[in-house]
């Protein structure tokens, strides 16, 4: 005799399974097993035509691409499998994979005490490219909260535009280089 108890854990074990994955949706692969397979030396290049980036940033402000781009490398470079160098630094070669990365959209979020608040959210798609061929390409979105709790003029905090792009930068980066990594092996 089943209990209410067992027929509620089944549900929310069931729940939980359906939430399981990852951070990307695939929209090319190459494998299994994945043509990366043994890389370790990543080329990164940002790509921001044509990228819809909500809102406008006041002057003499890093640029809301500046901010992303410089963060994701960072997060890339802390979680690669391998060496992350910009494009210009890494050279060519037949070992090395171009991470070619298309910014779709860049959105700073909002926070304002009459309007309330928007997180912030940058969505990608992902190319891997290794001699001259499309190997793997996924997409991903990557969102940081907007707090209305943080002070909105502390320049590295989370409640300020520029924060919550960094922070959707380096949460960008961190889930390339879960990808490669997967990939990789």
């Amino acid at each position: 005799m089943r209990t209410p108890s067992t027929a509620v854990l089944a549900v929310f074990a069931v729940l939980g399974a359906a939430g399981c994955g990852h951070d990307w949706t695939v929209l090319r692969a190459s494998g299994p097993p994945s043509a990366l397979r043994g890389a370790r030396t990543f080329a990164v290049a940002s790509d921001f035509s044509g990228v819809h980036v909500e809102g406008e940033g006041a002057a003499g402000e890093r640029t809301p691409e500046e901010n992303v781009h410089d963060a994701m490398l960072a997060g890339l470079r802390a979680e690669s499998p391998g060496r992350a160098l910009p494009a210009a630094e890494a050279g060519t070669g037949p070992d090395v994979v171009l991470v070619a990365v298309k910014y779709v959209h860049i959105d700073p979020g909002v926070i304002t005490p009459f309007a309330g608040k928007r997180d912030a959210r940058v969505t990608a798609r992902v190319r891997f490219i290794r001699g001259g061929h499309d190997l793997d390409e996924i997409e991903l979105t990557v969102a940081s909260r907007a707090h209305v709790d943080l002070d909105p003029t502390d320049a590295g905090g989370h409640g300020t535009k520029n924060g919550r792009l960094r922070l959707c930068g380096r949460q960008l980066g961190w889930r390339i280089a879960r990808f490669l990594t997967g990939a990789t092996k």
